[in-house]
């Protein structure tokens, strides 16, 4: 989960960057903080069930 978090962040981030510098790709800057929400959630509910994972 730690790593899915991290790499929404990190396509939320680049998506962002590379909006904000083309214009022509300013579909990037409404998605981007959409990704940054949901790694934000997940992160929230990774840390509010203290991190334990389902046993399968």
């Amino acid at each position: 989960m730690k790593k899915l978090t991290i790499a929404i962040v990190v396509a939320a981030v680049v998506m962002l960057i590379v909006g904000l510098a083309v214009e022509g790709l300013g579909i990037l800057i409404g998605v981007a903080p959409v990704l940054l929400a949901v790694a934000g959630l997940l992160l929230f509910l990774n840390r509010r069930s203290g991190g334990h994972r389902i046993p399968r």
